[in-house]
C-alpha cells in the first residue's frame, strides 16, 4: 500500500523524471518506484515484466517469453532482444497433425505437448545484466511481494478464468492457484476482487532473483521438465539447459518522415507494422475529415496482403526464404507494390469463417528521465497458457507451440493461417504477431513507445495507433482509445471494433465490397509513452481493460 501511495496512477500520467505504461496498475507502480529510486528504463521494465507474470498470469509469466526493443539514448542505439519460447527437441513437424477439429482441447494448447522452452526468465535477466543498473534480486522484488501477499483479480481475469474453466480445472495445481471453489468444493472462476495469492511462487522469483540460471540448470529445472512430460509434454532438461536468448537487428522504415523501428522475424508484427504504414504513405488520413472511407479502404486492402504473405514467413534460421519476404515487405519498392495493388473495391479472398478472439499477452512501455526506453512484449501465449502449473513453484507453462502451423493451411486459435513455412522443428521460433515499436519523429529524437497485446490484431493495433498520433495530431490516451479496425487475410472480413464507423463510411465500404464484422468487445490492449516536445514524459493504457500509467 505505501508503494501504491507513493506514486501517481492515472489513465494519463506525464513527468520530466520518465513515465511507464502496463496492462496492470500494480505493474506499472513498480516500474515508478524503480524509475524513482533511480533505476534506469530497463531496470523499470524488468521489475514490471515480472510483476505482470504476478497479476495478470492469464497474458504473461516467468513460463512463457517475448520480445523487447531498448533504445539506448546515450548511444543512440536500438537493441532487439528476442526471449521467445523455442520448440523442444522432441517436437516435429507433424506432432500436431491429424486431431479433428471440435473434438476435443486441442493438444496444442492444453496440456504438456503445448508447451515450448520458455525465454522469460533468461531475457529478462538478460536485459538487466546489460542495461541495467540494480542487481536482479532487487528488480524481482515487488514481484515476488505481490505473489506473496496477493493481488485482487480484476474483470480482464474473472472473464478469462471463466473461459479457460474447463482447462485450468481439470489440472489440480492450476485449479487450485488461479481458482476459487463453490459448491460441492468444484473449482469455479472468482468474483472480481478475489485475492490470488501464490506464495510457491513468491519463493521462486526470489530464487531466481539469486540466480536465473536456475530456471534452466538443477533441480528448478527438472521440475519444470517433470511437470510438462507428467501431461504429455516431451520438453527435456537439456532442451531447458540449451535454450539461448537472441539479439536481432531491428526493422526500420519512415512514415511521413518518422523513422519507425519495430522487431524482425521470428515476428511477423514488425514487418506488418512497417509494410503498412509504408504502404498508406501516400493516402490521406484527413480527405474530407477524420477517418475517410478511402483511407479506410486502403488500409484494409494493404492488411489483406500483409498477411497473405505472413502464410509464408517462418523462423528465418529455418526458412531463410522468410527473411527475403520480410525485407520486401518494409522496402520501399515493397511498400509501393502494395499500395498499386489496392484497387477501387475490396479483393475476394476464399477464406473459413472467424476463430475464437482474445487479448492475451503483456506489454509495457517505459521512458526514463535520461531518455532511454524499452517496448516490451511477453505472453504464455492463449489465456493461461497451457494450464499447466509446475507442482510446488507455481511455474505457469505456455502453450506456444499453438504459434506454429499444425498443417498447412490449417490455422491457429488467433486465425492465423500458414503455408508449412511455420511448422514445428527442434529449436525452431514460432512465428509471432508481437510488435514492441519505437518512432522517432523527424530530427531524429524519440517521440513514441507502443505496442500492445492481442494476438494476430497487435501489428494493425499498433499501426493505428502510430497514425492517430502522427496523422491525427491526438495525445496518448486519445489514440489508445480510438476504435481500430482489423483485415487479416482470413478469414475475409473487415473486423471493426464497437463503435469503429459511422454508419454513413460503414456503407460506403460495403459499397466497395467489404464484408464487415463488428465484433462485441474491443480485441486488442495497447500501451505507450510519448516524450512530448516540452521535453516530459507521457505514459498511457488502452482503456479497453485494467491497465495504467504512472510516474516516478
Amino acid at each position: 500500500m505505501p508503494l501504491l501511495l507513493a506514486l501517481l496512477l492515472s489513465a494519463t500520467a506525464a513527468s520530466p523524471r520518465g513515465a511507464v505504461a502496463t496492462g496492470h496498475p500494480a505493474a506499472s507502480a513498480a516500474a515508478a518506484q524503480v524509475l524513482r529510486e533511480g533505476g534506469n528504463a530497463v531496470d523499470a521494465a524488468v521489475a514490471a515484466a515480472f510483476a505482470l507474470g504476478v497479476v495478470e498470469p492469464q497474458s504473461s509469466g516467468i513460463g512463457g517469453g517475448g520480445f523487447a526493443l531498448v533504445y539506448l539514448a546515450r548511444e543512440d542505439r536500438v537493441v532487439a532482444l528476442d526471449f521467445r519460447e523455442v520448440a523442444p527437441a522432441g517436437a516435429s513437424a507433424t506432432m500436431f497433425a491429424g486431431g479433428a477439429a471440435g473434438a476435443g482441447p486441442s493438444r496444442s494448447l492444453d496440456g504438456g505437448l503445448a508447451v515450448a522452452v520458455p525465454g522469460a526468465v533468461k531475457g529478462y535477466a538478460e536485459l538487466a545484466r546489460r542495461f541495467g543498473t540494480r542487481p536482479l534480486r532487487r528488480l524481482v522484488e515487488p514481484a515476488a511481494r505481490l505473489a506473496e501477499q496477493g493481488a485482487p483479480v480484476n474483470l480482464h481475469y474473472v472473464r478469462t478464468a471463466r473461459a479457460r474453466l474447463a482447462c485450468l480445472g481439470a489440472r489440480p495445481e492450476a485449479a487450485r492457484t488461479f481458482l476459487d471453489r463453490g459448491a460441492g468444493n468444484a473449482p469455479v472462476a472468482p468474483a472480481p476482487g478475489w485475492r490470488l495469492r501464490q506464495p510457491e511462487l513468491a519463493r521462486t522469483l526470489r530464487t531466481l532473483g539469486r540466480d536465473p540460471e536456475a530456471f534452466y540448470r538443477g533441480p528448478l529445472a527438472r521440475r519444470i521438465a517433470r511437470a510438462a512430460r507428467a501431461e504429455g509434454g516431451v520438453l527435456t532438461e537439456a532442451d531447458l539447459a540449451a535454450y539461448r536468448t537472441r539479439e536481432r537487428t531491428p526493422l526500420e522504415g519512415r512514415y511521413r518522415g518518422h523513422r519507425v523501428v519495430s522487431m524482425p522475424l521470428p515476428s511477423s508484427g514488425g514487418s506488418i507494422v512497417v509494410g503498412l504504414l509504408q504502404a498508406l504513405e501516400h493516402e490521406d488520413p484527413r480527405a474530407g475529415g477524420y477517418r475517410p472511407e478511402r483511407f479506410l479502404h486502403a488500409m484494409a486492402e494493404v492488411e489483406k496482403r500483409l498477411f497473405a504473405r505472413r502464410a509464408v514467413l517462418g523462423d528465418a534460421a529455418f526458412v531463410p526464404a522468410a527473411a527475403q519476404v520480410e525485407r520486401e515487405l518494409v522496402s520501399p519498392e515493397g511498400a509501393a507494390r502494395l499500395a498499386a495493388a489496392v484497387g477501387e473495391r475490396a479483393a475476394v479472398v476464399d477464406a473459413p469463417p472467424p476463430t475464437q478472439e482474445s487479448s492475451q499477452t503483456s506489454h509495457l512501455s517505459v521512458v526514463d528521465r535520461e531518455g532511454n526506453a524499452v517496448a516490451l512484449t511477453t505472453t504464455v501465449n492463449f489465456s493461461f497458457g497451457s494450464c499447466v502449473v509446475v507442482p510446488g513453484t507455481g511455474i505457469l507453462l505456455n502453450d506456444e507451440m499453438d504459434d506454429f502451423d499444425a498443417a498447412p493451411g490449417a490455422a491457429n486459435v488467433f486465425g492465423a493461417v500458414g503455408t508449412g513455412a511455420n511448422a514445428p522443428a527442434p529449436g525452431k521460433v514460432p512465428l509471432s504477431s508481437m510488435a514492441p515499436t519505437l518512432v522517432f519523429d523527424r530530427a531524429g529524437k524519440l517521440a513514441l513507445v507502443v505496442g500492445a497485446a492481442g494476438g494476430t490484431t497487435i501489428p494493425t493495433t499498433v499501426a493505428q495507433v502510430i497514425s492517430h498520433v502522427v496523422d491525427d495530431g491526438m495525445g496518448l490516451a486519445e489514440a489508445l482509445a480510438a476504435p481500430r479496425i482489423h483485415h487479416q487475410w482470413r478469414p475475409d472480413a473487415l473486423q471493426v471494433e464497437p463503435n469503429g464507423l459511422e454508419a454513413a463510411t460503414a456503407r460506403a465500404l460495403e459499397a466497395r465490397g467489404h464484408r464487415l464484422l463488428w465484433r462485441e468487445r474491443r480485441w486488442s490492449n495497447a500501451h505507450a509513452a510519448r516524450v512530448a516536445p516540452e521535453g516530459w514524459v507521457e505514459a498511457a493504457s488502452d482503456p479497453l481493460l485494467e491497465g495504467g500509467a504512472a510516474v516516478p
